[in-house]
């Protein structure tokens, strides 16, 4: 298992070498971590066509001070059958899961030093055989950590206007926490190693406030400190759910009618007026909402029956009035959908409608092929998405689109550059092309414009 200066290591499992040029840390062998990341471990690994290897785990076994190069540990190499406890019991730091090949191959691990300890750590190369034998590399690499490596970075940030219990924010699936009402900072408790993801929503807020997040996803290379979270009060009926965008943000009340408030600059409040507004205020003349969406300067609802109505600015089309370039003051019905919509989504400078006949519509901005028509031609009105059926919902992002079909794949089309898309390449597609390998999504988010996550069925994130 060797260790490169780009963070990659390999060993043969058959036989366990140290590695040697890597000098950093102080020694052959020797690799310092001095802040929170992930290593990206290459084993390559054979054995006897009688063992069937089944998976490829690395663990960290027992070091001391005394030890010096070849860091001698209780197995010696070659590999041998583990013995029993306390050798099982050495902590897993990182799993290749099911190897390609049940002979010998080689198979990717991922180490989060959050999982390492402060100090010294010995790497061991683990498997397991398909008749149910463990086996381990008797060397392997040495990682010393600086606390910093091991603790990783946290995630928090500022709230304000909070004035009952009840705020619950979640980090996309790792952790939940509690804000007190007299609170006007948090930080969640798990540390996240360099590079890792993080997505701040609300999960539940107190009766007749509604509380907002921005600056809620990216990715940590530092202590995250500045996601704020808003929180004003709505007074009356309790409020269902809450969507902002980039300066303004929207409420659906339990009444099936709407507020709004922030910048107002294109109508983007519906209430008649191009001023800003502190607190909300009501989306003039609109009722019966089921779901709400906000685009960059621009909302669109889903009402009870089917339709579709949208406010704000035009300059594209995004109205879906067969109309460009003049901001919408109050909600304005979309014309020309051709069935019942089941859910409305809005990018930037488009919208897409998934219909009751599970195929998909898009207007407004087509720079970039995001409407999936096959060109790239604004449109104020709908346009089908080329050869799109069987969705069972629909994301619409920067310049760019998703639909996770019923069967549990993912397609996306538009915007791709640095690919965004992951499509497995950085061509901008006109019509919907396949995420390949993703299976089993139940939802995603393409809304930024560097990157894209699919939540899995089984609770796990692609990005």
């Amino acid at each position: 298992m060797c260790q490169h200066p780009d963070g990659q290591l390999s060993q043969p499992l058959h036989r366990p070498r140290l590695c040697k040029g890597v000098t950093a840390g102080g020694g052959a062998g020797v690799y310092t971590l001095s802040s929170a990341t992930t290593l990206h471990v290459t084993v390559n690994y054979s054995d006897a066509a009688t063992c069937g290897i089944a998976t490829v785990t690395l663990k960290r076994w027992p070091y001391t001070n005394t030890q010096t190069p070849p860091f001698n540990v209780p197995v010696s190499a070659p590999l041998a059958a583990v013995p029993p406890s306390p050798s099982n019991a050495y902590p897993t730091v990182g799993s290749g899961g099911t190897p390609p090949q049940a002979v010998g191959g080689s198979v990717t691990i991922d180490v989060d030093s959050t999982l390492l300890q402060a100090g010294p750590n010995y790497l061991g190369v683990s498997y397991q055989c398909i008749s149910g034998n463990n086996h381990h590399g008797g060397e392997g690499m040495l990682i010393v950590a600086d606390p910093a490596a091991v603790q990783g970075f946290t995630v928090g940030g500022t709230v304000s206007g909070l004035t009952g219990f009840g705020l619950v924010l979640q980090n996309g699936l790792r952790e939940v926490i509690g804000v007190p009402a007299n609170n006007s900072a948090f930080t969640f408790v798990t540390p996240l190693a360099a590079n890792t993801s993080y997505d701040v929503r609300v999960l539940r807020q107190p009766t007749g406030q509604t509380c907002t997040v921005q600056n809620g996803s990216g990715t940590v290379t530092a202590n995250v400190t500045g996601i704020t979270v808003n929180c004003v009060s709505t007074g009356g009926s309790p409020v269902k759910t809450a969507i902002s965008s980039s300066a303004h943000t929207c409420a659906l009340k339990a009444d099936q009618t709407v507020l709004c408030w922030g910048l107002g600059t294109s109508l983007e409040l519906g209430n008649g007026t191009a001023i800003s507004q502190s607190s909300p205020v009501a989306v003039t003349g609109l009722a019966n909402v089921i779901s709400l969406t906000a685009g960059g300067q621009h909302n669109c609802a889903q009402k009870s029956d089917g339709s579709v109505v949208c406010w704000g600015d035009n300059f594209f089309g995004q109205m879906g009035n067969a109309q460009q370039g003049s901001a919408q003051a109050v909600p304005a019905a979309v014309g020309g959908l051709p069935a019942t919509v089941t859910e409305v989504s809005a990018g930037w400078w488009h919208n897409c409608a998934l219909l009751a006949d599970t195929s998909v519509v898009c207007w407004g901005q087509n720079n970039h092929g995001q409407l999936g028509d096959g060109s790239t031609t604004d449109s104020a009105t709908p346009v089908p998405v080329s050869g799109l059926s069987g969705v069972a919902k629909i994301r619409a992002g920067f310049q760019r689109s998703c639909a996770i079909k019923t069967d549990g794949t993912v397609w996306c089309w538009g915007y791709n550059d640095s690919g965004t898309l992951g499509i497995g390449n950085a061509v901008d597609s006109l019509i919907p092309v396949q995420l390949p390998g993703v299976t089993n999504a139940v939802d995603m988010r393409p809304e930024d414009g560097s990157h894209g996550c699919v939540l899995k069925s089984d609770n796990t994130m692609m990005c």
